[in-house]
């Protein structure tokens, strides 16, 4: 669940634990944990009415019930933390198995007013104080602990979950969670000037100070603050992903994962250190081409519940596609059709996952030009979205207030389905421009022009000089040096052979050559001529004149291919102006090759 009719809603990260869990149990009479997170989450959005509810029926539910992971085993994921909201309060909240794997052991932290935290992958509470009331937490936190060896109550220390609970060995990867916590936390309030350089737990490194549970603000933060937090690359800062060689010359930031190759072998075939892999790391995004989906939950009690929550949902990664307002209580229309169709197994266009995702895995070919234009595109469209919002809201909630709360949920529904394929049109409208606009090295700078003017995009100085683009090739060996003779540096050496027997084959060649040259020349003349009159019974011809080192290759004219092997011209295509073919010959010469 995300969020119900009354505006709780929850957030969920997967985290590490010290305790790995066991699978679920087989039949509900059989021994071991019956509820996971999802389970939990599911049964408090349909009962709770407060987002405290939410998390003390949670853990009521884990402790008495027991506790089972998303991957039995793994203490990578035998954690979870979830984000609980309401229109009045926030809260953080942890969960793990305990030792015997019958129950569960949690805790929970309220944010203080005008705060934010973030959990990304890890446990970020730290000191539970009991006489607190912001801290809620299961009946054996204090007891595990200590008969586990892990905190001694005589010591005067509090109890730091995170230390206490969190995984038991470092993986030497932290910066995978630590680094996404410290960039929301840093955007939310600059002015504390976070350091970005902790160790597992959040803690400073060489005595510098560490990263907090939560941070105020400097000022309130809007939904698109927090949009853009999803959809941030670290630009700007040490460990921007759109900069450096693992983005190779355009920035593409996204950074596959290691362990997809599980297999033992990398696409190429070689072998390499399984072990060894498990230790590589990149900087982890917060905006992830494998992201499914992703949201901004919104809690307002200044609205009546038919209006005041509102889900702004999107799919894919943040960075390459937009968001669209969803109201929970905008009955059974609520969701458009474009989020709830389609497969990752086979490309749909209907689907918002697959719109957004074939603009985002185009775009990354030239990202760093690329996401200029898909910012326009999301700017242009969000803009429009939340100009209206407040007229359909005002109108929305006078209908709720008569009575009417069909007639509401009507007019919500039907703003968010428009929302909805105004974006999907958009990203249509946006693949086809980043196609057109960006391939083969060349950049077109006017889509509305008839005649074509390509940029070259080529590849930057500090790349050229990374790859050794201006390295002087190495000299070729002398002639007569008694080694090698007539070898070429870096390839096999060439047969020697008598005129006798190399002749024949040079005489064959030239004739074969000399009579597809020929046959080149009236083929070409007559096929254009064809094609021509053709093109012109359409009323449709084509003009342009490239600039030098423009890309050769077909020329599509309404649905016809024109082909020569020295074309020189890049030609656009247009059905409603009449123009003529210009700087595209017919084949006049040939190559021979031995």
């Amino acid at each position: 669940g995300i969020m119900n009719e009354k505006q709780v809603a929850i957030g969920e990260s997967t985290c590490g634990a010290r305790y790995a869990g066991l699978p679920q149990r087989a039949c509900p009479s059989c021994e071991g944990p019956l509820v996971d997170v999802t389970a939990l989450s599911v049964v408090a959005l349909e009962r709770c009415d407060t987002a405290r509810c939410a998390v003390e029926m949670i853990g009521t539910m884990s402790e008495q019930f027991g506790y089972y992971t998303a991957e039995a085993g793994n203490n990578a994921e035998a954690g979870e933390a979830l984000t609980i909201a309401d229109g009045n309060e926030a809260w953080m909240f942890h969960i793990l198995p305990d030792p015997t794997f019958t129950t569960a052991i949690w805790v929970a932290q309220r944010l203080e007013p005008d705060h934010i935290s973030v959990s990304a992958n890890a446990f970020v509470i730290r000191e539970v104080d009991p006489n607190s009331p912001n801290f809620i937490y299961s009946t054996n936190l204090f007891d595990i602990a200590e008969s586990e060896g892990l905190w001694d109550s005589k010591s005067g220390k509090a109890l730091d979950f995170t230390i206490v609970y969190g995984p038991p060995t470092d993986d030497g990867k932290s910066a995978y969670s630590t680094r996404r916590v410290w960039r929301v936390l840093s955007l939310a309030a600059p002015s504390l000037n976070l350091n970005p350089y902790v160790d597992r737990y959040g803690d400073g490194l060489n005595g510098l100070p560490g990263i907090p549970f939560s941070v105020k603000v400097d000022k309130p933060l809007h939904v698109r603050d927090v949009m853009a937090m999803k959809r941030d690359l670290y630009e700007g800062t040490p460990f921007d992903l759109t900069h450096g060689p693992q983005g190779g010359p355009f920035g593409n930031p996204a950074r596959y994962d290691a362990g997809a190759f599980e297999d033992g072998m990398t696409p190429d075939g070689e072998e390499y250190d399984v072990e060894a892999m498990k230790h590589g790391t990149f900087e982890r995004a917060i905006s992830m081409f494998r992201t499914s989906y992703s949201f901004v939950a919104v809690s307002r009690t200044s609205l009546p519940n038919q209006v005041g929550g509102v889900v702004w949902f999107s799919q894919y990664a943040p960075h390459a596609g937009a968001y669209t307002p969803l109201y929970v209580n905008a009955g059974d229309e609520a969701v458009p059709d474009t989020f709830s169709t389609g497969s990752i197994l086979k490309y749909k266009p209907s689907a918002a996952w697959w719109r957004f995702s074939v603009v985002g895995n185009w775009a990354s070919m030239f990202f760093r030009y690329a996401i200029v234009d898909i910012r326009k595109v999301q700017k242009s469209v969000e803009d429009a979205l939340f100009a209206t919002q407040p007229e359909v809201e005002t109108a929305a909630t006078a209908l709720a207030l008569a009575g009417d709360k069909e007639g509401a949920a009507a007019l919500l529904s039907e703003y968010s389905n428009t929302a909805a394929d105004t974006t999907i049109a958009a990203w249509g409208d946006l693949f086809e421009f980043l196609m057109t606009k960006y391939h083969d090295g060349y950049s077109l700078e006017d889509q509305s022009a008839t005649t074509a003017n390509m940029r070259k995009v080529f590849y930057p100085k500090w790349w050229l000089e990374l790859v050794g683009f201006f390295k002087t090739p190495p000299p070729k060996k002398p002639h007569g040096d008694g080694e090698g003779k007539g070898e070429v540096e870096g390839a096999a050496a060439p047969v020697h052979a008598s005129a006798s027997s190399w002749a024949p084959m040079l005489l064959s060649n030239i004739l074969v050559g000399i009579v597809c040259c020929v046959g080149g020349v009236v083929y070409g003349q007559s096929n254009l001529k064809d094609k021509d009159k053709e093109g012109r019974a359409r009323g449709m011809q084509v003009h342009g004149q490239a600039p030098r080192g423009a890309p050769r290759g077909m020329v599509s004219v309404g649905g016809y291919g024109y082909g020569s092997s020295s074309r020189q011209g890049y030609a656009t295509i247009s059905d409603d102006v009449q123009m003529t073919m210009t700087s595209i010959p017919s084949t006049k010469s040939c190559q021979i090759q031995l």
